[in-house]
């Protein structure tokens, strides 16, 4: 809960989708120096009662409870990488909204989320609203996010490639990684050129 996660971003955007969806109800996780200004605003918004504080959280199992009662998944970060509740929300099968920054448009593809311009709290709310009236286009872009947390980030993917990785690391980067036969589908960091 800094400035570059967001979160005041979040806070009026929902405000915003709100007053259009008396519905829905917006739940955030974790911590951090805007927690008090965040819950401020919510008052100020006349939204508090449809927002909730979930703390930090310890154990995998809390966190994976916590991404499971979600509908929709809402990141919207001025800067990130590569970021982890991203590839935690994809494995429970949830559509994600984020922010267009850093390696999360090739996280999420074309079909598992929205994009949205960092900062810009009237895209942000508009995504929420479209995600909140289509019941339908949040089960297609959580099945699409599940499928490519599959194809890109499981353990059974990930873990080989990183033995590769280690492999290559200690011929002192002789070698190749494996590549199919028959051409099937090769993650893209198998070839080694990250």
């Amino acid at each position: 809960m800094e400035e570059l996660k967001g979160p005041m971003v979040l806070m009026e955007a929902f405000a915003a989708a709100h007053e259009q969806c008396e519905n829905i109800c917006l739940n955030i996780a974790g911590d951090g120096s805007l927690r008090q200004k965040i819950a401020a605003r919510a008052k100020a918004l006349d939204v508090a009662s449809r927002y909730r504080y979930h703390g930090v959280y310890t154990h995998p199992e809390q966190c994976r409870e916590f991404m499971e009662s979600l509908d929709v998944f809402v990141m919207p970060s001025f800067s990130e990488g590569t970021p982890n509740s991203i590839v935690e929300a994809m494995a429970c099968g949830k559509p994600i909204i984020a922010s267009e920054v850093g390696g999360i448009p090739d996280m999420l593809g074309d079909e598992s989320g929205i994009l949205v311009p960092p900062g810009d709290m009237k895209a942000l709310a508009e995504a929420m609203l479209c995600l909140a009236q289509d019941h339908e286009l949040r089960r297609t872009m959580g099945a699409a996010a599940k499928e490519r947390y599959q194809q890109l980030f499981s353990p059974k993917v990930v873990v080989p490639l990183m033995v590769e990785t280690y492999r290559r690391v200690t011929r002192n980067g002789h070698g190749s990684a494996e590549v199919t036969a028959n051409n099937e589908h090769v993650h893209p960091w198998a070839d080694g050129s990250y």
